[in-house]
């Protein structure tokens, strides 16, 4: 099921790592990269793999660990520290082509040859953006995560980095949308990026809002205030999984006289619809009639 929230964990805070498995989160995002000085990096690779061990086993805990750029040498002591604890899926940021991962695979092989270690690539610059769709081809990738402060940044819309987060991000739909469709096409999951002001609730909804629309599964998160709001967002509502369920039980009702359309509150209802019905209903957590 993709996460509708993935909370960012700084693995050199001891006392974040201890409150995070019981915050409600779909996935853990245990950051070795941005939120971690250079020199408790060591430190904090302890901490991820023990937090890695501890927790073992707990299904219901889908943890994974953002990993230093590739281009810096600090990915491959990230690695050589954190894959004995075997996190579900390694965030890697700033992947900008396919090739990117080639050398990430090759040490990932030594560890788990089966393939199990997911990839979550972050996209975020416009070289990520336009080879989205290659990235997200490669065999141990299972989500495109948006970098969307780094990618403000390199887009360079008038001033937004000193003016904040703004509920409208018009200027941002044409990148986003595109790694919606890379995604889409390539079968993988698809988490939009962060929403830094952490007092403005009604504009982190209305970005939450904003992504379902374009199409993401969930929203990376920064705090814990972040995870209620996303988790409910993302989650479709009791309305829509009433209506899921009129639409499937007048589909398989059409069926069964040998019709492949049907009509329910006046709209025309066919296969896809069906379909997307019963992904309403799987999201849900119901079983379809």
């Amino acid at each position: 099921m993709p996460p509708r929230s993935a909370l960012y964990v700084p693995g050199s805070k001891a006392r974040a790592l201890e409150k995070a498995p019981t915050l409600g989160a779909d996935a853990l995002i245990i950051d070795l990269e941005d939120s971690v000085a250079p020199d408790a990096k060591e430190a904090a690779r302890r901490a991820t793999l023990q937090f890695l061990r501890a927790h073992a086993g707990e299904s219901e805990l889908f943890c994974t660990v953002r990993i230093n750029a590739l281009h810096h040498d600090l990915w491959r002591d990230d690695l050589e520290a954190v894959l004995p604890g075997a996190p579900d899926a390694l965030v890697v940021p700033k992947v900008e082509h396919f090739e990117d991962l080639m050398a990430l695979e090759s040490l990932l092989e030594t560890h788990d040859s089966t393939g199990e270690i997911r990839l979550w690539a972050m996209i975020e610059s416009p070289l990520a953006v336009l080879n989205a769709f290659d990235i997200a081809r490669h065999p141990r990738v299972s989500a495109l995560m948006m970098g969307t402060s780094d990618l403000t940044r390199e887009l360079r819309p008038y001033n937004a980095m000193l003016r904040g987060n703004e509920p409208d991000r018009s200027p941002f739909h044409t990148a986003l949308q595109q790694v919606v469709l890379a995604g889409r096409a390539a079968g993988v999951n698809l988490i939009d990026g962060v929403y830094v002001d952490l007092k403005d609730v009604s504009g982190f909804a209305a970005e939450c809002q904003e992504g379902l629309r374009l199409g993401f599964d969930g929203k990376s998160v920064i705090h814990p205030s972040q995870i209620g709001p996303a988790n409910t967002i993302f989650l479709p509502s009791d309305e829509e999984l009433q209506r899921a369920k009129r639409i499937l039980d007048a589909w398989h009702a059409a069926q069964k006289i040998g019709d492949e359309v049907c009509v329910v509150e006046g709209r025309l209802v066919e296969r896809l619809h069906a379909a997307e019905a019963a992904f309403i209903m799987h999201r849900r957590g119901q079983a379809t009639p």
